[in-house]
């Protein structure tokens, strides 16, 4: 990721920061605010991570923070930032 950044700038494009902000999300994390964003429920995750409703919490807390978004409405574009 790091050797893509430099050759974005070295073309004289400029770097994303919602990006960098993505990539430090956590497996779990990631995990979860994907979930979020295809609109399952905090229990409906915690199922099928086989986790507790308060470990989805958790992990998606730390999302919002990383992402900079306040609520689950704003999630869902923050993602689609990751994968675009």
């Amino acid at each position: 990721m790091e050797r893509a950044n430099s050759e974005l700038l070295a073309s004289g494009g400029r770097r994303h920061h919602r990006v960098e902000r993505i990539v430090a999300l956590t497996d779990r994390e990631r995990e979860v605010a994907f979930a979020v964003a295809d609109g399952r429920t905090n229990k409906q995750i915690a199922v099928h991570l086989n986790v507790s409703a308060k470990t989805v919490e958790f992990h998606l807390r730390n999302a919002f923070a990383k992402l900079a978004v306040s609520n689950r409405t704003e999630l869902p574009s923050a993602m689609r930032d990751l994968v675009s």
